[in-house]
């Protein structure tokens, strides 16, 4: 199953890998956003993104993943996300990734790497959790380096 688990997030990774995020929310119809949410994430998904976001918070539910993705495109003129590398690890996939970004309003750009662990049960995104620390995605996800 682990490796349906890997397929399952690349292909949902895909969908807006490479390209501007904020745009491509932007673009988006909403209910076409909503059945994605439906047919990828898991009705009590929780979702944490970088513990060095000062708006950091856990989002529960189908209800608050599209929230999630706003309030964190919300910052950003642009948004681009990259994956790297895919690991398998059983019921959880670690994906590396690097973002890159331009700050709304500064126009400071950014690029940083980072590490999502998203846990999968019933074909289904359970759990996305963010670590800016390679490391600690691995402890998290029971692996060692």
């Amino acid at each position: 199953m682990s490796q349906e688990n890997v397929d399952f997030v690349r292909q949902a990774f895909a969908l807006t890998a490479g390209q501007d995020m904020v745009a491509w929310f932007d673009e988006a119809n909403e209910e076409d956003l909503h059945q994605l949410v439906e047919a990828v994430y898991s009705p009590d998904i929780t979702i944490r993104w970088l513990e060095s976001n000062p708006d950091q918070r856990l989002y529960e539910g189908r209800g608050e993943v599209l929230t999630a993705f706003r309030d964190w495109l919300d910052a950003w003129e642009t948004f681009v996300t990259e994956p790297t590398e895919y690991i398998d690890a059983g019921e959880h996939v670690l994906v590396r990734n690097t973002q890159h970004g331009t700050g709304k309003g500064s126009g400071v750009e950014i690029s940083i790497t980072t590490t999502m662990v998203v846990t999968v049960r019933d074909g289904q995104m359970a759990r996305v959790r963010e670590f800016e620390n390679h490391s600690e995605a691995l402890e998290a996800a029971g692996l060692r380096e």
